[in-house]
């Protein structure tokens, strides 16, 4: 264990930036909290609930952005933040750097900044697996084949079912989506062409079917529906996808914790599964691939750390 405290509420993502670890939480009080990766020591947490300036309603990714930055994304406000670790631990003025909104009626559930002038999202989308929009938030266009689905089942239903995490390539001209509710990886070049598929050892898809609420079609699941890849996270030349493959009948109200981590190249091949001694729900790496960390939810509220093997 690295850091068990009292400031961790119901923490939900985790970053991995220079010498700190972000880690996210529901905003009550606070939404971000930053750990030093060297012994665990807590520095400082910051974002209130609602939605005004340093303020979420939900934070679900964290991704680092280079001198001492990191990049937010709240679903919820459909809103990227720039955030600057070290002024905030200097306590030096405002640290927000940058907010941008995605200025689309797509309902963006996942979001990265990939280069100067380019986020990439993936979401309930009509066409398109991913869609681009420029630095200002407008949307470009969307791209990519969209999930399998039976015949009649809407485009933007499908999306939800097949939903996911997004990891960029270092070199920010990949980018990957690990599949929440099958075990599958997609990996997509920088116009948003999708270049590989890879496969965990089950093969499975989601299982759900189409209702009607408010009088539009959404994805129905039950106990029967299976969790995949909970999380992503991208190191080197590698991608580790945090793995349940757990129904909500099989281990209820645990399902969407994972327990053992597969690492793919970008090519899409399985290269090695590592066991974890604890269910997390989040997870990042260092990177030199030298530590994995993850969230940790039950006996209580922790980020864990542990070495990872060379190959």
């Amino acid at each position: 264990m690295l850091f068990e405290g009292e400031a961790l509420g119901r923490p939900q993502s985790i970053g991995v930036l220079d010498d700190w670890l972000l880690v996210s939480d529901v905003p009550r009080p606070h939404a971000l909290h930053v750990i030093r990766r060297a012994d665990g020591r807590y520095l400082k947490s910051w974002g209130r609930e609602g939605g005004g300036p340093g303020e979420f309603r939900t934070l679900w990714s964290i991704q680092p952005a280079g001198r001492g930055g990191a990049w937010l994304y709240d679903p919820g406000q459909s809103r990227l933040t720039l955030l600057d670790v070290p002024a905030l631990l200097a306590g030096a003025g405002d640290p927000v750097r940058r907010s941008v909104n995605l200025r689309a009626e797509l309902m963006p559930m996942t979001a990265l900044w990939a280069s100067d002038t380019l986020l990439v999202s993936s979401g309930l989308f009509e066409r398109g697996r991913l869609a681009l929009f420029d630095g200002a938030g407008r949307l470009k266009h969307t791209a990519g084949p969209l999930p399998p689905a039976r015949e009649g089942v809407p485009a933007a239903v499908a999306q939800h079912a097949y939903s996911g995490t997004l990891a960029l390539h270092p070199s920010r001209l990949l980018v990957a989506i690990g599949t929440r509710h099958a075990d599958r990886v997609e990996i997509y070049d920088a116009d948003g062409r999708q270049v590989h598929v890879g496969r965990g050892p089950r093969g499975f898809e989601p299982v759900y079917e189409v209702q009607v609420r408010g009088g539009a079609p959404a994805m129905a699941s039950g106990g029967d529906m299976r969790f995949g890849y909970v999380d992503l996270a991208a190191a080197g030349e590698h991608l580790y996808a945090l793995y349940s493959g757990r129904s909500r009948d099989e281990r209820p109200g645990q399902a969407h914790y994972g327990g053992e981590v597969h690492v793919f190249d970008w090519s899409g091949r399985l290269r090695r599964i590592l066991p974890l001694d604890h269910l997390a729900l989040a997870l990042a790496v260092s990177p030199d691939e030298r530590d994995l960390y993850t969230v940790r939810h039950n006996p209580a509220p922790a980020v864990m750390r542990q070495a990872l093997p060379h190959e």
